[in-house]
């Protein structure tokens, strides 16, 4: 077993994407909203990649820690009524805009810049009100030669509970604003009714303080939200995977993330797609017991989203190697899929 953040790195820069990217924003799972509410229309500032888990989520691994990413990022949320093929209560966000990275040092010592352009779809799918089934996470980062593309299913088997909250619950108030109580240090001040600044320290940052963060970030709110119809979600289908000779293949993605035990007969696995091109197919026992996992829950709950969880385990590993990408499949002791990641 891996020990600390390398084993969860996976996880923690995959929630480290939502979170810059688009988990700071403000999404309702109550279709009986007022009028008065108000939800995240725009994203913007700056965070010291200080970490260098921070730079690796941008595709940086061959730059020193230190890098600025700049935001300039806007949101729409999903219209819960514009979905009449639905056979749940579904919600989330679209998020798109521009991230331009700079003070980025080589290992000969040059000086660079990235501009990148990001879309980022999140959504949620209720079996009632207060409790989530299912989320799909989609997200495409393009920044010349540098990309990142994939896409996530979370299935919540019981659902997922989302208890009603408020940030004078989670954070202390102080002279200065409203602070962690524990985690990374993160402050928010409220300058005025539909704006927050958000100073807020990276994990594992240590010389972090929120006087002086890794990240500032304003998020501006509106009552009259940009509303869209909802894309296709990703319809996984089970398929018969037997005939594949297994291979003992890196899968050092995952393995990062969980224990991998041993390699054992392939029998069937999940595919996003019947149409799905295979080349290769390995499937692996799982070492440990399910772990819950919520990173970065501060930065979620500072601008009132529910942070992600995410059920880290099952009875197997399978892993599916195509023309079009990687497919990963966690699956239960009843065979069904917790958690499905396609990597393009």
């Amino acid at each position: 077993m891996q020990a600390g953040k390398n084993r969860y790195f996976f996880v923690e820069a995959l929630v480290f994407a939502l979170v810059i990217f688009s988990a700071l924003g403000i999404y309702s799972h109550d279709a009986e909203d007022t009028a008065d509410d108000l939800h995240l229309t725009s994203l913007t500032g700056s965070i010291e990649l200080a970490t260098r888990d921070s730079m690796d989520v941008f595709g940086l691994q061959d730059f020193d820690v230190g890098a600025i990413a700049d935001l300039q990022l806007s949101v729409s949320h999903i219209d819960p009524f514009a979905c009449v093929d639905c056979a749940t209560a579904i919600g989330g966000i679209i998020l798109k805009g521009e991230v331009v990275i700079t003070n980025l040092i080589d290992q000969q010592g040059r000086l660079g810049r990235v501009e990148g352009s990001l879309n980022f779809t999140h959504l949620v799918t209720y079996s009632t009100s207060n409790f989530i089934q299912e989320e799909q996470v989609n997200f495409q980062w393009v920044a010349g030669e540098i990309s990142s593309s994939w896409a996530l299913t979370v299935k919540h088997d019981p659902p997922r509970w989302l208890p009603e909250y408020d940030l004078d619950t989670i954070f202390i108030e102080t002279e200065q604003g409203l602070e962690t109580r524990s985690g990374p240090e993160l402050l928010i001040k409220t300058p005025a009714e539909n704006r927050r600044i958000i100073h807020a320290c990276l994990p594992d940052s240590f010389l972090c303080r929120n006087s002086a963060a890794d990240a500032v970030i304003v998020a501006t709110y509106t009552a009259d939200p940009d509303l869209v119809g909802v894309e296709d979600l990703i319809q996984w289908g089970e398929a018969e995977l037997s005939v594949y000779t297994p291979t003992n293949s890196s899968i050092d993605t995952v393995s990062q993330v969980i224990s991998v035990g041993d390699l054992v007969t392939n029998d069937y696995g999940y595919l996003p797609s019947s149409s799905w091109s295979i080349n290769n197919v390995s499937s692996y026992t799982l070492d440990d017991n399910t772990s819950m996992l919520s990173p970065l829950s501060s930065w979620f709950n500072s601008l009132d989203m529910t942070s992600l969880e995410f059920a880290i385990g099952g009875e197997k590993l399978v892993w599916i190697s195509g023309s079009s990408g990687n497919v990963y499949n966690l699956v239960d002791v009843d065979g069904d899929l917790r958690m499905g990641l396609i990597v393009y």
